[in-house]
């Protein structure tokens, strides 16, 4: 009897470990996927389809567990390196990237960014990597000085 609890112990915790990388691991893919949608929308001119999700955050598949909700859209913005991209993005001015969730669930207060929209990310992430291009050209600047 107590090898058979040790052994269904052992089990659980090696399938509830494999599960999370499991979800860490599709996490990861969404990821990588939607920021190169944004990183190659110039070069192959298709409109990457989930900025017109307002709520793309609530999906708590991806979330470590539902008290613990992530932002979605923060994830993949900061895997976002392209400006021109970004600049041709917002250039757009579509109105449903401005559009913010309006579930209403309690588990939303708590969620980071889910009072921006993706228009809102979108500019932050562009002058993020403004600042970074910047400070770039300037500390080369001075070692070339």
């Amino acid at each position: 009897m107590r090898i058979f609890l040790i052994v269904s112990i052992f089990l659980c915790i090696s399938l509830c470990s494999f599960g999370q990388s499991l979800k860490q691991q599709k996490l990861n893919v969404l990821v990588k996927n939607h920021s190169d949608s944004i990183n190659n929308f110039l070069k192959y001119n298709l409109m990457p389809t989930f900025l017109e999700d307002s709520c793309f955050d609530y999906n708590p598949y991806y979330w470590p567990n539902l008290h613990r909700p992530i932002s979605l859209r923060s994830l993949i913005l900061r895997k976002v390196n392209n400006l021109k991209a970004l600049d041709s993005l917002i250039a757009l001015n579509n109105p449903l990237f401005k559009s913010k969730c309006s579930l209403g669930y309690e588990i939303l207060d708590i969620m980071p960014n889910i009072t921006r929209s993706f228009y809102d990310l979108l500019l932050i992430r562009r002058n993020e990597l403004r600042k970074v291009k910047m400070s770039y050209k300037i500390k080369n600047t001075k070692a070339h000085n």
